[in-house]
């Protein structure tokens, strides 16, 4: 795997994201998501691992009144 070169297409990737997100670019939106939002069979595999052992994704804050119990 070539590091700099996947290092530098998640940054374009990113950057073309906040640009869309931006402008409001609903049209442009809707293509990236149809030329990147694919799931590969194999990566689709990974993922139902991941999901299996409940290895947490997110960070979750729990806040509030009701948390602290006021």
């Amino acid at each position: 795997m070539n590091f700099g070169k996947m290092q530098q297409a998640v940054s374009d990737l990113a950057a073309m994201k906040i640009r869309l997100q931006g402008n409001g670019d609903y049209e442009g939106t809707a293509a990236m998501i149809e030329k990147y939002g694919l799931l590969s069979p194999d990566l689709q595999k990974d993922l139902q691992k991941v999901n299996s052992k409940d290895i947490p994704v997110d960070i979750v804050f729990k806040q509030g009144p009701d948390v602290l119990g006021l």
